[in-house]
């Protein structure tokens, strides 16, 4: 286990050093946000944890959290959820009660490597950022 954490650890932190990164945090619990560059001077927020998935299997997970989740927006979400080829849209609790619409993505660790990694979360980055304008205008992100 301790093997596996310090992989994925490796691999996230030679992301981290890129110049699409703008901040990097790593918690102690195999989780890390990254605050990644997208477009017109906008970031999104891309966090990424090691999970264990059972049967010795460790997955990555990678999220961005889009908005509060709109009840009439959810057939429309689960349409869009065809049209991706590795995300998919999720709903995820919010801070304050309720919910958030968030674009996830899932990799095994034993088959993750660092280009892999980097094309995974700046599609999940710049998905999350597209949907946020689109549904919302804007971000508090900046």
């Amino acid at each position: 286990m301790a093997e596996q954490t310090e992989r994925f650890l490796s691999i996230v932190r030679q992301i981290a050093d890129t110049d699409e990164v703008i901040s990097f945090h790593e918690r102690n619990d195999r989780c890390v946000f990254f605050e990644v560059r997208t477009e017109q001077g906008r970031s999104q927020v891309v966090m990424a944890q090691l999970i264990d998935a059972g049967g010795g299997v460790q997955m990555v997970h990678m999220m961005s959290e889009i908005g509060p989740a709109d009840p009439s927006l959810y057939e429309a979400m689960l349409v869009r959820n065809l049209s991706f080829c590795y995300a998919r849209l999720a709903l995820v609790e919010g801070d304050g009660g309720g919910y958030n619409f968030a674009v996830v993505y899932a990799y095994p660790l034993s088959e993750l490597e660092v280009v892999e990694f980097a094309r995974a979360f700046g599609e999940v980055a710049y998905m999350a950022d597209g949907i946020e304008r689109e549904l919302y205008g804007g971000s508090d992100k900046t």
